[in-house]
């Protein structure tokens, strides 16, 4: 807390361009829910056979790097060789 008190009162501390920032952030993470959704419902479509997807349009709302992380929590979570038995199948 003393050093967001610091930041915070110190004069250089700009609290528009701060706020203006964050929004921003915030932005990008609605932006990224909605893709997640947008992803969600396609393969519920999919999975009822409304849609065709490749395995790629599958977790297009991922990243290679969010996939590896996902899939090491998993591993920690979950029997490890299930897991790598399920990533394997998609």
């Amino acid at each position: 807390m003393d050093e967001i008190r610091q930041v915070i009162e110190d004069p250089k501390f700009d609290v528009l361009l701060t706020l203006e920032n964050h929004k921003e952030a915030i932005k990008g993470r609605i932006d990224r829910l909605y893709k997640l959704i947008n992803t969600v419902d396609d393969t519920i479509d999919h999975l009822k056979g409304k849609k065709e997807m490749t395995d790629k349009e599958l977790f297009k709302a991922f990243t290679d790097e969010e996939q590896e992380k996902y899939a090491l929590e998993a591993e920690q979570i979950y029997d490890p060789e299930i897991v790598r038995k399920s990533n394997k199948k998609w």
